[in-house]
């Protein structure tokens, strides 16, 4: 699991500019499994990412495909750690879905 710190640069009309594809490339990794939750920073300059990724390599690869950080207006910090602890709460309302366990809460457990 990896924690993704997103930081942006400058705020800038450009930066408006190419947030819906930024946004888009955020819902595909959601879509995929790859990013699991994120929100904006409290400071808004960024958000935090919760991600899973085989390796932080491959992590890399698809954070260096995000449109803002192709043209250079954000950057990110990634720090790996180990789940050991979760609210069950958690599980139960974010990854049971109609009764069915998903192959993520399945990881979890």
């Amino acid at each position: 699991m990896f924690y993704i710190v997103i930081s942006c640069y400058v705020k800038s009309p450009e930066l408006d500019v190419y947030m819906a594809e930024h946004m888009n490339f955020l819902e595909k990794h959601h879509r995929d499994g790859i990013f699991l939750l994120s929100g904006y920073k409290s400071t808004c300059d960024g958000n935090v990412t919760i991600a899973r990724s085989a390796t932080r390599a491959d992590l890399i690869e698809i954070l260096e495909l995000d449109p803002l950080r192709k043209l250079g207006l954000i950057d990110y910090q990634i720090i790996g750690f180990a789940l050991n602890m979760r609210a069950l709460m958690l599980t139960e309302e974010l990854f049971l879905c109609k009764g069915a366990v998903s192959h993520l809460a399945m990881d979890l457990m």
